[in-house]
């Protein structure tokens, strides 16, 4: 009872913080609440300072029942193409530190515990260069257009998607 308690106030409190989360994200904020109850994950986009990358910050508040933070893990693949959502493997220089490949669509890469039920990754992404970006404008283009993902809880063995 005392673990649903601090779960419940802690996921209110993950809840509280989302608008300033979505204000900070300069390109593109998605929030989506997961399957069983076991919480919220927050998904980030902003481009750095000079904008020669992107930052890609993935938050999640998960009940300890269902995804104990320790042992959470993003399953998650490259969308290539802004238009299809096919999971492609991501290149080699933006997949974050202890991620292990799983296949040729996907990759896991642990959650960082980060205090009051949460966890969290970043992933950073590489701007393409000038001449193979789609654009003409000066609009900097990510090496890829978004992440598709689920959350695996080792632990417990689930596969946790969007609702």
């Amino acid at each position: 009872k005392a673990d649903m308690n601090a779960f419940t106030e802690n996921l209110a409190k993950f809840r509280g913080g989302r608008e300033a989360r979505k204000k900070a994200a300069n390109v593109k904020f998605h929030s989506i609440e997961l399957s069983e109850g076991a919480g919220d994950v927050d998904v980030a986009c902003s481009k750095t300072e000079g904008g020669a990358a992107f930052e890609v910050n993935v938050l999640a508040c998960l009940d300890p029942k269902v995804a104990p933070a320790t042992s959470s893990w993003l399953h998650w693949g490259a969308l290539m193409d802004s238009r299809r959502k096919e999971w492609q493997c991501p290149p080699e220089e933006v997949l974050p530190p202890q991620t292990k490949l799983h296949d040729a669509k996907a990759c896991q890469s642990p959650l960082d515990l980060l205090g009051a039920g949460t966890c969290g990754l970043r992933i950073s992404i590489p701007r393409l260069p000038p001449e193979d970006a789609a654009s003409t404008g000066e609009d900097p283009v990510p090496m890829i257009a978004g992440i598709g993902f689920v959350v695996r809880a080792v632990e417990t063995d689930k596969w946790l998607k969007s609702k």
